[in-house]
């Protein structure tokens, strides 16, 4: 049975993904460095996350895969076509 798990995002915007995840996920930062940043949200149901900047010298090239996404894209206009809305290709 699964009883936690640490999920690791990997991305060269790490700042901009804190505070993503800081102000409108509800995240704390518990740990920062130029090239990782841990992230724990509070509540009986809290969980921890890491942000990871793949471009970092310490990250062996090609095992972290970068992501195509972006916190950005689910702000403002077009949020839903963004998502995958029904009948539209999602933009990733």
């Amino acid at each position: 049975m699964l009883k936690s798990f640490y999920p690791v995002i990997a991305t060269s915007r790490i700042e901009e993904s804190r505070d993503f995840y800081t102000r409108l996920m509800g995240f704390e930062t518990t740990f920062e460095a130029d090239w990782y940043i841990s992230l724990r949200r509070p509540g009986p149901l809290g969980t921890s996350w890491a942000l990871l900047d793949h471009t970092h010298p310490t990250i062996p090239r090609g095992t972290a895969p970068r992501s195509r996404g972006s916190p950005a894209q689910l702000r403002g206009r077009g949020r839903r076509r963004r998502m995958g809305a029904p009948g539209r290709a999602a933009r990733v």
